[in-house]
């Protein structure tokens, strides 16, 4: 019998909290429609960890009863529990995912109020364009400037998540994989994992460079289940180097066909570092 572990998650207090005061009355009006976001965060956050948990429960339960009894109707009530909570998981993951670019945009008006930048009625409202614009001006903040720049797992790993899967994706089933460490969301592409000759030919060329360590996984990808595709893809996402720009193109056209595993925790820890070092800067 596979034995599943509970899964502890932590969320840490809003590290951007310590400005609210500092900087003025805009500065205060700013964090708070802010900190509106950072607490629904908190809250999803909160849900799928207990859903994580009752769900590993659930898994447990179903397993013991089929040890002893076999399929029947007995295991009806059970498996109606995991679905439900399995669809809970999905919304709360994708829902993470959606309100984290919401709380990035507010995040982009909130520091441009601390910069006092001079345009202080023409603020940037979208975390894309302010990240473009003050990597491109550092004389405003060489600091900040340098933070947005070494960013760059939001142009490969978040917009790839939320763009090229979640909101553009061509989805064509998506499920929760569970594993005996861990709960994964799989948004399955319209290939269903399967990659055309040239896409395979773009994934072999993007890992040589960027993540050597699945080469063999990619090269043998056909051997591999289709469901493990997706999460392959996560991994490759989450731990590469710094892309060249004309590489991502590549990269969004092959997530969009083969979908991708979606993770709540590495955002997460990703999304609480940079808000702990904006705050670091700006205190």
């Amino acid at each position: 019998m596979t034995k599943y572990k509970l899964i502890t998650l932590s969320f840490p207090q809003d590290p951007l909290w310590v400005l609210h005061d500092k900087h003025g009355d805009d500065v205060f009006y700013m964090h708070a429609i802010y900190y509106d976001y950072y607490w629904y965060l908190q809250i999803i956050y909160d849900r799928l960890k207990n859903d994580y948990n009752d769900y590993k429960s659930g898994l447990t339960q179903a397993s013991e009863i089929f040890k002893s009894s076999g399929t029947g109707s007995h295991m009806l009530p059970i498996t109606e529990k995991l679905a439900n909570i399995a669809k809970s998981i999905q919304l709360d993951t994708e829902s993470y995912i959606l309100f984290t670019r919401i709380l990035l945009d507010k995040v982009a008006v909130l520091v441009e109020l601390l910069i006092n930048h001079p345009n202080k009625h023409e603020l940037h409202h979208s975390f894309s364009d302010h990240k473009k614009y003050f990597i491109k001006y550092r004389r405003y903040n060489p600091k900040y400037s340098h933070l947005l720049d070494g960013m760059y797992w939001y142009d490969q790993y978040f917009l790839v998540i939320r763009d090229k899967v979640l909101q553009h994706g061509n989805q064509r089933h998506s499920w929760l994989k569970p594993t005996p460490d861990d709960l994964i969301h799989i948004l399955m592409g319209k290939n269903w994992g399967q990659l055309t000759a040239k896409n395979k030919s773009g994934l072999e060329r993007i890992v040589k460079k960027y993540s050597p360590q699945y080469s063999q996984d990619v090269g043998n990808i056909e051997a591999l289940p289709l469901s493990d595709v997706p999460v392959l893809i996560h991994k490759i996402l989450l731990e590469n180097d710094r892309m060249v720009e004309n590489d991502l193109p590549v990269l969004y056209r092959i997530v969009q066909n083969t979908g991708s595993a979606v993770r709540v925790p590495p955002l997460a820890e990703k999304l609480n570092r940079f808000l702990s070092n904006i705050a670091s800067i700006f205190q």
